[in-house]
């Protein structure tokens, strides 16, 4: 095997490992987080779900300016990061969702499916769902295009939780710097996993 085709292989493994890696700093993080006066250990969940959402509308935002750029300049790369970028967004949002739903059953011991965040969520969910599907059927160019409309459609959807009343957010309202580090590096953790996890696919589908 020749050098370069072994630098291809490594290459995406290595970033595959390096997103374990956070991910896994992430949850061990998390699980050692200090209880809460009124959340307890529902804290720790809650750091990663924020992370998870914060992390997939980055993805959403990056999928739309990339396939902006794809519109000029037809590159595999561009092809590739626009689309990988929207999957792996839906991917997080779903993680995202799953903590939402488990942090409000161990709350209030139950999930109410109309509650206008969760089903604000499950429209961007749908959506891009959908907007991938579509994607399936057309021509790069207009492809681009969907990409655009679904990156920013999301985030627009997701935009409509402002008008939404919801409970106080622990994190920013402790007086613990503690609880508001931990968070802020479980955050930047996930973030960074899935930059990472992005970047090895990329260059999967750009070597083959």
């Amino acid at each position: 095997m020749k050098l370069k085709d072994k630098k291809g292989e490594i290459l995406p493994r290595a970033f595959f490992s390096a997103s374990l890696a956070f991910l896994f700093g992430a949850l061990v993080i998390s699980a050692l987080t200090p209880s809460e006066k009124v959340l307890g250990k529902i804290l720790g969940l809650i750091y990663l779900h924020i992370g998870f959402v914060a992390g997939a509308l980055l993805l959403f935002l990056t999928a739309s300016i990339v396939a902006i750029l794809s519109l000029k300049a037809r590159k595999d790369f561009y092809r590739s990061l626009e689309s990988n970028a929207l999957i792996l967004g839906l991917l997080s949002w779903i993680v995202y969702m799953a903590f939402s739903m488990a942090i409000a059953y161990m709350s209030w011991g139950d999930v109410n499916w109309q509650e206008p965040r969760l089903v604000i969520a499950f429209q961007v969910l749908f959506f891009v769902l959908l907007i991938i599907l579509l994607r399936l059927l057309v021509s790069d160019i207009y492809g681009s295009l969907l990409t655009v409309l679904g990156g920013l459609g999301a985030i627009g959807i997701w935009s409509r939780r402002w008008n939404v009343l919801h409970p106080e957010a622990p994190i920013r309202l402790s007086d613990s710097l503690r609880i508001k580090a931990m968070a802020v590096t479980v955050i930047l953790f996930i973030i960074i996993s899935l930059v990472f996890l992005l970047v090895a696919r990329v260059i999967e589908d750009v070597r083959t």
